[in-house]
C-alpha cells in the first residue's frame, strides 16, 4: 500500500511541477522579449550572484575587500561611457549580430552589460561582510 501512495505521490509532484514550470517559462519569456525585461532579469540574477559571493567570502573568513566589488564597478563605469561614446556617434544602418564581439555592441547592448556589472557590484557589497566569524 506504501508504494502505491508513494507512486501516486510521485506523479502527482511531477504532473504539478511539470504545469509550474511551463508557466515559469512562458512568464519568463513574456519578460525576455522586451529590452527593459531582459535589463531587470538580467540585473536581478547579477545581484544574487554578487550578493552569494559576498556571503561566500564572508564565509571564508575574507576580511579585505573583494576584487570582485573593484572589477564589477570598473567595468560598469568604462562600459558605460563606452555606451554613450557609442550612442554618440550612433548609425542607425550598423546592427551587429548578437554573435559580435563587444566592441561592435550597439548602445544598448553595452548599457544592459553596465547595468549587470554594477547589479553585481552592489550584490557583492550588501553580501560581503568583512568582520572575522566567531
Amino acid at each position: 500500500m506504501e508504494i502505491i501512495f508513494e507512486l501516486v505521490f510521485q506523479v502527482l509532484f511531477e504532473i504539478i511541477g511539470q504545469v509550474l514550470f511551463e508557466i515559469g517559462l512562458r512568464g519568463t519569456a513574456r519578460v525576455v522579449r522586451s529590452r527593459i525585461g531582459r535589463f531587470v532579469l538580467g540585473s536581478a540574477v547579477g545581484f544574487g550572484g554578487g550578493l552569494w559571493w559576498g556571503a561566500r567570502l564572508s564565509e571564508r573568513g575574507r576580511v579585505e575587500e573583494p576584487r570582485t566589488l573593484w572589477i564589477s564597478l570598473g567595468l560598469a563605469i568604462a562600459v558605460g561611457l563606452a555606451a554613450l561614446w557609442r550612442w554618440r556617434a550612433a548609425n542607425p544602418k550598423d546592427e551587429p549580430s548578437p554573435f559580435s564581439p563587444p566592441w561592435r555592441w550597439p548602445a544598448h547592448r553595452l548599457v544592459g552589460f553596465a547595468v549587470l556589472n554594477a547589479a553585481v557590484a552592489a550584490g557583492v557589497a550588501i553580501g560581503f561582510d568583512p568582520r572575522p566569524l566567531r
